[in-house]
């Protein structure tokens, strides 16, 4: 049997999806019960359709937790009803975090908050990209580039 050629092939310790969903929806949870009214109803769907690299998880979550707690101040602010849209999706080379809400939408007159200036900084260590996007749903987004010599 001959071996195929690995130059091109590169091994990143990942985290289960599993468990990086589990981590987004207790921080959903805790982020509910702190920026919620008692007369609001919000739903904060988690997908996490591939594994992380072990490395990224915890810039993911503080990076999600900032995006989550800005649609639930900015977008659901004095809303009765609305809904939450995380999402983790990965491919060989970047991982990719979209928050969307069905929210107010982006407040023209502000540039940047302090959230976004922050992801963006933690997104910068690993030449990533942070942008805020309206459409239907506000949608804020992180995509990390894997770190090269990850291999296991």
């Amino acid at each position: 049997m001959m071996d195929t050629p690995q130059r091109h092939r590169r091994v990143v310790p990942l985290c289960a999806a599993g468990l990086v969903a589990d981590r987004l929806r207790t921080l959903c949870d805790n982020a509910l019960i702190l920026l919620t009214g008692t007369n609001q109803v919000v739903t904060i769907e988690v997908s996490v359709v591939t594994p992380c690299p072990h490395v990224l998880v915890d810039i993911v979550m503080e990076v999600a937790r900032e995006f989550v707690a800005n649609g639930l101040t900015h977008g659901m602010y004095m809303r009765a009803f609305g809904r939450i849209s995380v999402q983790v999706l990965g491919t060989y080379e970047d991982t990719r975090l979209v928050v969307s809400d069905d929210g107010w939408g982006l407040n023209s007159n502000i540039k940047e908050g302090n959230g976004i200036g922050l992801a963006r900084d933690l997104a910068a260590g690993y030449d990533g990209r942070v942008w805020l996007r309206r459409t239907e749903t506000t949608d804020a987004t992180l995509v990390l580039r894997h770190p090269k010599g990850l291999a296991t």
